[in-house]
């Protein structure tokens, strides 16, 4: 992608002629509209597309909370090679984290709410009743060392269809519920602990109208504003299949599907003295 520099005809956004452009972060790139494809997309490319859109999604739902897409951006608690080329982007922060924790249509049950810096969270139970969803959960490591903390709670909920697709969109076969409550003064014990968010009818609305859920859920701790500790629990089946049987069956297919260049390659391996270059 190119960078206009100098442009005195002011903000350039959008297409013109055989050109895109584009304003990121107040800077203007310019590149080739994307062509059309003559050839229908593979299964495998098709999947690979799918599980992008849902990743993409997740991430977005991240960002629309003010905290979590500031934890993601600044307090970045894991060595990663690749950041430097996000240009501090939490987005694509997210998503590369996540991709390996992610399949074609669910998220793994170890995907990351908050970037990890230390602590373990275990939930043990949650119960929606009336206009409350509550949990309870069991921590170790650092978080028991921490009290009288104040502490951001995140739990986000994914609902999905694992088993039919309303349509072939993303948005119509997953939706995210994310759910944010401070505390003041919090003292964990190792077992035991609960707390409690606000879901009203409109949440139960959503939430019933999906056929799984799993629920993710995190815990921030501050000192003078600044995070001290993100702790992320695995992620806990609130309705819905097991293991996402369904959708790991389809995945396991999925990947079992050979391409056009894994068969290319593996006919070299058998005759090594056979070779196509085509520049």
């Amino acid at each position: 992608m190119a960078k206009v520099r100098d442009n005195h005809l002011g903000a350039l956004q959008g297409k013109m002629g055989s050109n895109v452009f584009k304003i990121r972060k107040g800077k203007t790139f310019v590149a080739s509209v994307p062509r059309k494809r003559k050839n229908e997309k593979t299964e495998p490319e098709s999947a690979t597309m799918t599980r992008m859109g849902l990743l993409s999604r997740f991430a977005s739902a991240v960002c629309k909370i003010n905290k979590l897409k500031d934890l993601w951006n600044n307090y970045y608690g894991v060595p990663f090679d690749l950041s430097e080329k996000f240009d501090n982007e939490p987005f694509q922060r997210i998503i590369a984290v996540n991709y390996p924790k992610s399949a074609t249509t669910f998220l793994d049950i170890d995907t990351l709410l908050t970037p990890v810096m230390v602590g373990s969270i275990f939930v043990s139970n949650i119960v929606i009743d009336s206009d409350i969803l509550a949990l309870e959960f069991n921590v170790k490591d650092i978080l028991l060392k921490e009290s009288n903390t104040n502490c951001d709670f995140f739990l986000m909920i994914h609902l999905s269809h694992p088993l039919e697709k309303r349509s072939g969109k993303i948005k119509d076969n997953h939706k995210f519920i994310i759910l944010k409550k401070s505390g003041k003064s919090i003292t964990f014990m190792d077992k035991g602990n609960t707390f409690s968010f606000n879901f009203d009818d409109h949440c139960k609305k959503v939430f019933d109208d999906f056929s799984k859920a799993m629920v993710f859920f995190s815990i921030v701790s501050y000192k003078d504003n600044s995070p001290l500790i993100c702790a992320n629990a695995l992620g806990f089946l609130l309705k819905g299949l097991e293991l996402h049987a369904a959708d790991v069956n389809e995945h396991t297919r999925i990947k079992n599907i050979k391409t056009k260049k894994q068969i290319k390659a593996e006919k070299a391996k058998e005759n090594p003295d056979f070779q196509t270059v085509i520049l």
